[in-house]
């Protein structure tokens, strides 16, 4: 998942033309290979990691679902590189709202289904591919994820809610007080009046 929302993030920031040429994930890091014609400045590489992790705390959901290659290619724009070798059912996830997804691509999975499980995105390297060294047609970012647990993620996210619900609550509790209290002294303040009237009749 991280990895397609890097990519996203250089199609977004970099160059709309960049596809993946290939990567590498293990328990402790990913490694991206997408076509670039330039070394990444220090500035190009924070906003790529400031982007990433914007997304991941936007918690956006992932989902997925199996397509025919020409329908996955044509109507759904999936991103892919190896379109020549995919079956003709394929895998596609889309991550983000489904008109206008963050990242659409062609994937065999397994991916986390919302972002907010990532935690936190940190690139750590990027240079020029060994295979690709004579032109830098290509480059290689890597870069780790610290993976929030997903039931500590969500147990969170209830108590925030709840939490939001019982402030609201007790903000509309105030509200009605204060509202009470202001007619309660607009009826002193009309029958200490009628009372003077009399009085003074």
């Amino acid at each position: 998942t991280a990895t397609h929302l890097l990519l996203a993030a250089i199609q977004k920031l970099i160059n709309p033309e960049s596809y993946q040429r290939g990567s590498n994930i293990t328990a402790e890091r990913m490694r991206l290979d997408f076509a670039c014609d330039h070394k990444l400045e220090k500035e190009e590489l924070q906003k790529l990691e400031d982007q990433v992790n914007e997304w991941i705390q936007a918690d956006l959901p992932v989902v997925h679902d199996e397509y025919d290659k020409e329908y996955a290619r044509n109507e759904l724009k999936a991103h892919g590189s190896f379109w020549e070798k995919y079956p003709e059912k394929l895998t596609v996830y889309t991550i983000g709202d489904w008109d206008n997804p963050t990242s659409r691509e062609v994937c065999g999975g397994p991916h986390v289904e919302h972002t907010g499980v990532l935690g936190h995105f940190k690139v750590q390297k990027e240079e020029a591919s060994a295979t690709d060294h004579a032109d830098h047609s290509v480059r290689v970012l890597r870069a780790e994820v610290s993976v929030t647990d997903h039931a500590d993620h969500s147990a969170r996210a209830r108590k925030e809610e709840a939490t939001a619900k019982e402030e609201a609550s007790a903000t509309e509790s105030q509200a009605v007080s204060e509202t009470l209290a202001r007619r309660a002294s607009l009826r002193e303040i009309s029958t200490t009046s009628v009372t003077r009237t009399r009085a003074e009749s």
